[in-house]
């Protein structure tokens, strides 16, 4: 993060509390609903003569990637909304690029290359492995049908986060001139996408429901709400009776999230569901969106609620899980027999606890040290490794 441009500007954090709940929530969707995929475990009990269950959480789990989307819209414009707030300096595209690569492209390209060297569980028949291979390194995969979701099935949403990474800039000069009409224009052109696509009878298929067009009213509300949150919610003094509103507000839309969830759930997952996606991402977005905006002027116990340390923690590490979780499952799942020797239930708990902790060690060993490295870039990189420096004249060791 750059200092700030002019003196007596703070950069502040880019911690929002009720975000990072999202994204934890999100992520722990997705973990739980490859592990159904896997087990088809029933996550319920029998209690005071009621049987409670998570199964309207858990099959529809696949809606934690549109809670991601939401989530980068939102953090992607962030540090613009606060430049234009005052609140910190602007950050170049230079910055902006290199945040983005060292964030997500080691990573990705980790965990690529284990599965291609050593597990390519998911591989199609119907495309050579070297073609594969070069379409996801350079996130093209999403493009061509047999390698949407070709070696790592989980690997389809991350063409589209690059994609939405290209276009974003172009998104943050709207922003910077209407962002109500940005906003619009944007979320406009992801729902003729998505009618385009169910008219043509495209929306019980898994490749054309899930391209960026797609997703574009997740993306542009996120940011939205990020602009709107950094102008005119930061820093401004709410009274107390607005923020118990708010408060009950974000539990309304939590209500309504779980509705949502139980409505995909009976389309019994498939291409039932992904039609439904297709038709209804942006009142899935505008739920996000209203929970957001109440999220953040709600009552502080609220907030930290919200954004529990549990969630917190889930959502550093959400990344990395992400990336890892279906590896792991794959083997547990060919190896059953072999490494878990209590059936359903030792599966469920070796691929919660190993995601986890494979997650978190990634996150701390090898995504946060690149992400601290100063040189930012490859070619900065590159010069500081090849440039011979001159030697140090102090006495210390």
């Amino acid at each position: 993060m750059r200092e700030a441009a002019n003196a007596g500007q703070v950069a502040p954090t880019d911690r929002v509390l009720v975000i990072d709940g999202l994204r934890g929530f999100a992520i722990l969707l997705v973990l739980f609903f490859h592990i159904y995929l896997k087990t088809h475990f029933a996550f319920g009990f029998d209690a005071f003569g009621l049987h409670l269950d998570a199964h309207s959480f858990i099959a529809p789990g696949f809606l934690g990637v549109e809670i991601f989307f939401f989530v980068s819209g939102f953090c992607l414009m962030l540090p613009y909304a606060a430049w234009t707030a005052g609140r910190r300096g602007e950050q170049s595209l230079g910055e902006y690029v290199s945040r983005r690569f060292w964030k997500i492209v080691p990573s990705y390209y980790l965990a690529l290359a284990f599965v291609v060297l050593f597990y390519p569980f998911d591989a199609h028949a119907g495309i050579s492995r070297a073609t594969d291979v070069l379409l996801h390194l350079s996130f093209l995969h999403g493009f061509s049908v047999v390698s949407f979701d070709s070696l790592n099935a989980a690997f389809w949403s991350l063409a589209v986060e690059v994609e939405f990474y290209l276009i974003f800039p172009l998104i943050v000069w709207g922003f910077l001139r209407a962002p109500v009409v940005t906003t619009t224009v944007v979320t406009l052109g992801g729902l003729g996408y998505s009618w385009y696509v169910a008219a043509y009878n495209l929306d019980g298929t898994f490749i054309w429901p899930n391209q960026l067009l797609s997703f574009l009213p997740l993306f542009a509300i996120g940011a939205f709400c990020a602009w709107i949150y950094e102008r005119h919610l930061r820093g401004v003094a709410i009274a107390d009776d607005i923020r118990k509103g708010c408060a009950v507000g974000a539990v309304a839309s939590v209500a309504v999230l779980a509705y949502v969830f139980e409505w995909v759930d009976r389309t019994t997952g498939g291409p039932a569901a992904w039609g439904w996606e297709n038709a209804h991402r942006l009142e899935i977005a505008l739920v996000l969106a209203v929970f957001t905006l109440c999220g953040v002027c709600a009552t502080p116990v609220v907030q930290r609620l919200l954004g529990n340390p549990i969630l917190a923690f889930f959502s550093d590490i959400s990344y990395n899980v992400y990336l890892w979780n279906g590896i792991l499952m794959a083997y547990l799942s060919t190896h059953m027999q072999v490494v878990v020797p209590f059936g359903p239930y030792g599966f469920v708990l070796l691929s919660f606890f190993g995601s986890t902790i494979l997650g978190y060690a990634l996150t701390r060993w090898f995504e946060r040290p690149l992400m601290r490295f100063r040189f930012r870039t490859p070619l900065a990189l590159w010069r500081s490794l090849t440039t011979r420096r001159p030697a140090s004249t102090s006495s210390a060791p």
